[in-house]
C-alpha cells in the first residue's frame, strides 16, 4: 500500500468524499491559515512538536467524516 494521494481519482474521492483538486485547495488554505510561533520569548514553547503534517491531519478528518 502506497500514499493515499498516488491512488486513482475514484478511489481517492471514495475514501475522502472529496476530489484531489478541491483536497489540494483544502491543503493550501489550510497551510495558508495555519498559525506561525506567536511568542515573545524565543525557546519557551511548552508541549511536544505535532508529529503529523496539516496534509495528514486534513486527511485523517476527511476520513473520520466520511
Amino acid at each position: 500500500m502506497g500514499c493515499i494521494k498516488d491512488y486513482k481519482t475514484s478511489v481517492f474521492k471514495r475514501l475522502t468524499g472529496v476530489s484531489k483538486d478541491t483536497f489540494m485547495v483544502m491543503i493550501t488554505e489550510a497551510n495558508r491559515l495555519a498559525t506561525k510561533s506567536t511568542h515573545k520569548i524565543k525557546g519557551l514553547k511548552r508541549g511536544p512538536k505535532a508529529k503529523l503534517s496539516i496534509e495528514d491531519k486534513l486527511l485523517m478528518l476527511l476520513m473520520y467524516y466520511r
